[in-house]
């Protein structure tokens, strides 16, 4: 249930009623880089290495900042010593134990660019993305944050497209002609330094405040040549664990940040939850042109989205638990 929320929490909560555009930057950012790129991870190394191949060597030639936050109990998520020239750009910020939406946290309050871009460890980023990234902010300096496509980097069996479509069904290439209904996700996703807290932000804000404030507000820039592909093959098990933790976490870290109206209603949304995420993937894929095997994933969806309910009912009454800490 909710809980009290802290004074660092309340903070979050008022920012999620319109997140400040004059926030004043603690940083001086003539002095800073014009991006800071942010990737955190729990795997061991090289769990990291084939997001960082594609990372580092545009960091380094966009003058970016590139930070890999670990979060693994010995430090192993890190590249190693004797390959570290390989990724010079690379500042590593350790943070033992913690969930990826803290270390995420963390590596925002300690960044140095006047943009934040985020990816996910398991992720490809896109020719160019560093790149375009920044110049889509430069293009679109009203908007707060810039996203892009997401495409499906595990695509050989059933489970591998349910497991993606439960996700980034909305984010397929090409943009729908619509209005995007669903906040896109930190897989692909970068801030302006103006929306961020004067502190560091409380775990899972980022995800759960932020992203949605500023797409509900239409602050979002959304751009095709941005793209990332998500790589992330799954068993069966392991996708179904891998949402039960996913729906606890997102309800569990926005309980604080909620009030009781939201909370019952979030609550009594539950019996309908698995159809009404089935029901968005459906319409999402409308008009697309996909694999016979995406389509056949279909029912498999409907089950993750009754494991992601499942997770949801959990976090709402007990809070995120270890489940935050699950999640790569």
């Amino acid at each position: 249930m909710p809980k009290r929320i802290s004074p660092e929490a309340s903070r979050a909560s008022e920012a999620r009623e319109g997140v400040r555009r004059d926030e004043v930057p603690r940083l001086n950012m003539e002095s800073s880089p014009a991006i800071s790129v942010i990737v955190a991870t729990i795997e061991p190394w090289p769990g990291v290495q084939a997001c960082l191949d594609r990372l580092a060597p545009q960091a380094a030639a966009a003058g970016a900042e590139l930070i890999l936050a670990d979060g693994t109990p010995d430090g192993s998520g890190v590249p190693p010593a004797a390959t570290r020239d390989r990724y010079r750009p690379l500042v590593t910020l350790a943070a033992p134990g913690s969930s990826v939406f803290a270390l995420r946290a963390k590596a925002a309050w300690r960044s140095a660019g006047s943009v934040l871009a985020f990816t996910e460890d398991h992720c490809h980023v896109g020719p160019d993305w560093v790149r375009r990234v920044v110049e889509a902010h430069r293009a679109h300096p009203q908007q707060d944050m810039v996203a892009g496509p997401v495409t499906n980097g595990s695509s050989d069996g059933l489970v591998d497209w349910a497991n993606f479509l439960m996700t980034f069904a909305e984010f397929l290439p090409p943009a729908p002609r619509r209005p995007l209904k669903r906040t896109p996700p930190l897989s692909n996703a970068s801030f302006q330094r103006r929306v961020m807290l004067g502190g560091e932000p409380p775990e899972g804000w980022l995800e759960l405040v932020l992203a949605p404030t500023l797409f509900h507000e239409c602050r979002l820039q959304y751009d095709e040549a941005v793209t990332v592909a998500h790589v992330q093959p799954r068993g069966w098990r392991e996708a179904w664990a891998s949402h039960f933790h996913n729906g606890r976490s997102s309800a569990g870290l926005a309980c604080p940040h909620m009030a009781w109206r939201d909370w019952w209603l979030r609550l009594v949304t539950v019996p309908v939850l698995p159809w009404i995420l089935f029901v968005s993937v459906v319409r999402s894929l409308e008009g697309r042109e996909i694999p016979r095997r995406a389509r056949r994933s279909l029912p498999m969806v409907w089950l993750l989205g009754a494991a992601h309910t499942c997770g949801e009912l959990a976090g709402l009454f007990f809070g995120a638990g270890a489940s935050a800490k699950r999640l790569n």
